[in-house]
């Protein structure tokens, strides 16, 4: 990936304890994950002039890639700028890795907010897969880095199943996170310090992450 930009990218495997039905449970900590996710949206205001360096803001508008940079999910093979992708065992639950789980991030911009991340939750729906040959090589392609595949006994006789959320180029979203006030370039050249442009970026760090949803306005 030489793209000459800094990708945050997170691959583990999460081990679960022993529950009585996968499905179940798997709904339930779907609808949790977005609902904190869409509640932490809306608890944080929006930025604006007076928003200080350090706090939290939002900003809603239409993703847009840095530099034409983006990434391939790997799941879904299409380009996007960030990406959770996971396998887990179907049905109930099984001994040992039970939820593989990579989640990716490329810097891009809402508008003249640019938005960087080591840390991202994201409130969006799944993105269907549906069952080619081509699929198939792609889950193969995801499981194969740590060493496991579709047939691996930590997924038990029938096997995983996967999910994929992308955000992609032209979406309208709402990001939250920490503000960082930069003076631009320009600024620093042509102008003087009291009449100094400001530009904002959002981020993301183990404590704050970026939050990533549907567009709230």
């Amino acid at each position: 990936m030489d793209w000459g930009i800094a990708i945050a990218s997170l691959f583990w495997a999460v081990p679960l304890g022993k529950l009585s039905s996968g499905v179940v449970v798997r709904e339930l900590r779907r609808v949790g994950e977005r609902r904190r996710a869409r509640d932490a949206l809306r608890a944080i205001p929006p930025l604006s002039a007076t928003t200080a360096d350090g706090t939290l803001a939002r900003v809603t508008g239409i993703a847009t890639p840095i530099e034409g940079h983006t990434l391939i999910a790997p799941l879904t093979g299409r380009a996007c700028l960030a990406h959770r992708s996971r396998a887990a065992a179907r049905g109930g639950l099984l001994q040992g890795i039970a939820v593989i789980e990579r989640i990716e991030l490329c810097p891009f911009s809402l508008g003249e907010v640019e938005i960087h991340s080591a840390n991202t939750r994201l409130d969006m729906p799944p993105t269907p897969l549906r069952p080619s040959p081509a699929q198939r090589d792609r889950y193969d392609r995801f499981l194969y880095p740590i060493g496991l595949h579709r047939h691996s006994r930590c997924f038990g006789g029938y096997g995983p199943e996967f999910e994929e959320i992308i955000v992609t180029p032209g979406l309208r979203i709402t990001v939250a996170g920490l503000v960082m006030l930069e003076i631009s370039d320009r600024a620093r050249g042509e102008l003087g310090f009291r009449d100094r442009a400001v530009r904002a970026r959002l981020v993301g760090d183990a404590e704050h992450p970026i939050v990533i949803g549907r567009a709230v306005d």
